[in-house]
């Protein structure tokens, strides 16, 4: 494969006297594979993260991680996985609306029961703590100027050796590269060996020959 990376930069606008304490981010983007295996499907990227001063900013950086319990048959045409199971639908952005840090139970369980999946897994993390005044624990912002908190995600999809089904004519390649191409080199190996052996007599050997008993008679009268 090749080496890919996307950049994800979010501003949210805060109100006055908001702060960011902590913070669950869910990135959701379509990840296909089209050389060998071609597939396409949903995919997303999680985050979560907590601290007990408030945040202006947060970056993140990690590798998006193919995951397969089983290997991929091989099609002509590109297989479109989970296309009717979309990741976040309409039920669970009603329930959002509700209980906005249900993310890992409605949506992470079901993401984690798929049998091919790309998980992003962070290598790197750092955030910005917000200005605050000793007297106040809130951040200092000023009334005329808008207020952001700035998210950035920065996802490498690294190169990753896929596990797939072979077709017939895989078999048949793999089987002629490994196995008849061998046997055709020990096939002459031998051939020359035995050519060396029996011409130069470095064995002893013994030659038998069938003599007809009659014709030997008639010889002697």
């Amino acid at each position: 494969g090749l080496m890919d990376r996307f950049r994800l930069t979010s501003l949210i606008p805060l109100e006055l006297g908001e702060a960011v304490y902590g913070l669950q981010a869910l990135a959701i983007f379509r990840y296909q594979l089209k050389s060998r295996v071609k597939i396409e499907m949903e995919s997303m990227a999680y985050i979560s993260q907590d601290s007990g001063l408030p945040l202006s900013s947060l970056t993140t950086r990690g590798d998006m991680i193919f995951r397969q319990k089983f290997p991929i048959e091989i099609k002509e045409t590109p297989s479109i996985l989970y296309d009717n199971e979309k990741i976040l639908d309409d039920k669970d952005t009603s329930s959002f609306k509700q209980d906005v840090f249900d993310i890992s139970k409605i949506v992470m369980e079901r993401y984690t029961q798929r049998d091919f999946a790309a998980e992003y897994q962070p290598r790197y993390v750092s955030s910005t703590k917000a200005l605050f005044s000793s007297s106040s624990p809130m951040p200092v912002s000023n009334a005329s100027q808008q207020h952001y908190f700035n998210l950035t995600m920065i996802m490498d999809v690294p190169t990753q050796e896929i596990c797939f089904i072979p077709t017939f004519s895989d078999v048949i390649k793999d089987a002629w590269i490994k196995y008849l191409s061998l046997f055709f080199l020990i096939c002459i190996l031998l051939r020359q060996l035995c050519s060396v052996v029996y011409s130069n007599q470095i064995v002893t050997t013994k030659v038998y020959m069938d003599v007809d008993m009659d014709h030997t008679r008639s010889m002697k009268y």
